[in-house]
Order: structure tokens, then C-alpha cells, then sequence
């Protein structure tokens, strides 16, 4: 238990610094002390020979969002040289060949760098007015339409798959949902009323414009990767007050993820992966 515990401390002690380390500085407030008045690649201290150096003290210490005065610049350098001393002491006692720790720091360092990627590719798509334009001319009739949605929402996958066997059956679709509990999870069947196009679930929109009068959706997500609620297209009609200017800022997001999804696709379609 203690050998656990003490990973714990050690793994912690490695990510706060490396998300520390991951924010980008900012300036310092005019007329104080600021991290960045010597040169990034200073070294600042040496614990058994490692060094801490400036720049590794300005990204922790904008990581803990204080003044920065010298009291607290002393103080953070205090704090990663403690936390130096305890990751040497943890290599020394072999900790860092536990498979938990190691897998830990696999995860992270992937999931970091997902974002990273992501965030890349994100600020270099650009997308221009005259694009959301001809995307709006290409799409009116779609983006004109207001879809009247009945919605049942499940409390896991495993009951909506269920749920989807039994509308198979003919059976009617308000009676597939199932009844509020105190889990206080969002369940049941939901009238959501006339949704314009540009106020629809972005991962809704392709399957319900391709839903007509009556009919059901497949599976879609909810808050997160989980599938677990049901649609029904119950009306549907056209809003031709709906112009182009009242909607360019969903036309501009919604081209930025289509780009960004072709982005995902294609990585994944060049990448081989070999599955045991």
C-alpha cells in the first residue's frame, strides 16, 4: 500500500510539472520581478548534477497562476527542487519500472500529445466568408429546414441496442423509453420541439437530415462517445427567414470540422494498423 502510495506521489509530482511546463507564458505585470529576465537555458540549481534551469521555472510558474514576485519565484524553485529530490529517490528505489507508473506516463504523454495535434490542426484551418457562403448556396434547402425531433434518451448503450431490436418489432417509439430513475442521469422521452438546422447536435445533423417524416435515427451520442439516444423525425419544415447572415458562424465551424474530420480520415486510412 505504501509503494502504491508513493507512486502516486511521484507520478503526480512529473505530470504537475509537465503541465506546468505545457502552458505558454505570459507577460509579467509591469514594474515587478519576471521569470523571463535571464536567458531560458540558465541553469538556476543542480540536484545531484540535474538541472533545473530558467525556463523550466518560468513554464512551472506560470502553471500555478501567481504574482510574481521574487518571494514567490524562490518558492516555486524550492517546490521543484523538493520534487527533484523525491523523482531521483523513486528511480533510485526502481519505481519508474512499475508497470502502473509506466503506463501512466505512456497515457499521458499520448493524450497530450492528441491535443497538441488536434490544437495544430485546428489553427491552420481556415476557413473564409466566401466559403460559408458557398456552402450555404450549396445547402440552402437543409440549412432552411426547422426539424420538429422526438427524442429518448437511455441509460447506457446496451439499453438503446435493445431498444432498437424492439422497434424492429413494431413496436411504437414512445413506448421504447424508459422510465426516469434517481440515478439523476438524463432519461426518458423529450419533445424538443422545431430545431432550426445551425441549432441541431452537431454530431446529429448528417443523420437527421437524412431521416423523413416518422422515421428513426440510428444510435447517437450524447455528451460523450456513448451512444445512447434514439430520434424521430416528427415534422419538418421550411423557415425561409433563415438567411445567410443568421447563420455564416455555424457554416464556418461546421466546414472547420468537416475539414478537420477529413483530417482524422485520412491519418487513419494511411496509418497501418494491425489488430491481434
Amino acid at each position: 500500500m505504501m509503494g502504491s502510495a508513493f507512486r502516486l506521489v511521484i507520478l503526480i509530482v512529473i505530470m504537475s510539472v509537465t503541465l506546468a511546463c505545457e502552458q505558454k507564458p505570459t507577460s509579467a505585470v509591469s514594474g515587478k520581478p519576471s521569470v523571463s529576465d535571464s536567458k531560458p537555458d540558465e541553469v538556476l540549481a543542480r540536484v545531484n548534477d540535474a538541472p533545473i534551469t530558467q525556463y523550466q521555472l518560468s513554464r512551472w510558474f506560470e502553471g500555478i497562476r501567481a504574482q510574481p514576485s521574487a518571494e514567490n519565484m524562490k518558492n516555486a524553485l524550492d517546490k521543484m527542487i523538493f520534487n527533484e529530490i523525491i523523482y531521483q529517490k523513486g528511480i533510485e528505489l526502481g519505481l519508474d519500472e512499475d508497470a502502473d507508473y509506466r503506463f501512466d506516463l505512456w497515457n499521458f504523454q499520448r493524450r497530450k500529445m492528441v491535443r497538441r495535434v488536434f490544437d495544430h490542426e485546428a489553427r491552420n484551418i481556415r476557413v473564409t466568408s466566401d466559403d460559408a457562403l458557398a456552402y450555404f448556396k450549396e445547402h440552402q434547402e437543409a440549412i432552411q429546414s426547422e426539424y420538429h425531433l422526438l427524442a429518448i434518451y437511455f441509460p447506457d448503450e446496451k439499453q438503446a441496442r435493445e431498444a432498437l431490436v424492439k422497434l424492429k418489432d413494431k413496436v411504437p417509439f414512445v413506448k421504447l423509453a424508459p422510465q426516469a430513475g434517481k440515478s439523476g442521469k438524463k432519461v426518458g422521452l423529450k419533445d424538443l420541439g422545431f430545431l432550426p438546422w445551425h441549432k441541431l447536435n452537431p454530431n446529429w445533423t448528417d443523420e437527421i437530415q437524412k431521416l423523413k417524416q416518422g422515421e428513426v435515427s440510428p444510435l447517437l451520442p450524447g455528451s460523450y462517445v456513448t451512444k445512447n439516444i434514439l430520434v424521430k423525425l416528427a415534422g419538418k419544415r421550411t423557415n425561409s427567414k433563415i438567411d445567410f447572415k443568421r447563420v455564416k458562424g455555424s457554416l464556418i465551424e461546421k466546414i472547420r470540422d468537416e475539414r478537420f474530420t477529413r483530417f482524422i480520415k485520412n491519418l487513419e486510412a494511411n496509418s497501418k494498423v494491425e489488430r491481434f
